[in-house]
């Protein structure tokens, strides 16, 4: 993926966040991350996308749908 569009997703995934109200430690429980994970993608330090197989392929879909309201 092209950096412009990685930082659109990172940037994307911040805004999520912050509109419904999650502190990072929050989110970052709600899509079964490690906390720091959440800021370095929200810095564009780290990808949220993966281009092979991963644990955490999938994760939007095994998300519970309480996690966005």
């Amino acid at each position: 993926m092209f950096d412009r569009e990685l930082t659109l997703v990172n940037k994307n995934l911040r805004f999520l966040r912050k509109e419904y109200g999650y502190t990072q430690s929050e989110f970052a429980q709600k899509i079964g991350v490690k906390r720091p994970s959440i800021g370095a993608y929200e810095e564009n330090r780290a990808c949220l996308l993966y281009t092979s197989p991963s644990p955490r392929d999938g994760l939007l879909s095994r998300m519970p749908s309480s996690a966005w309201k």
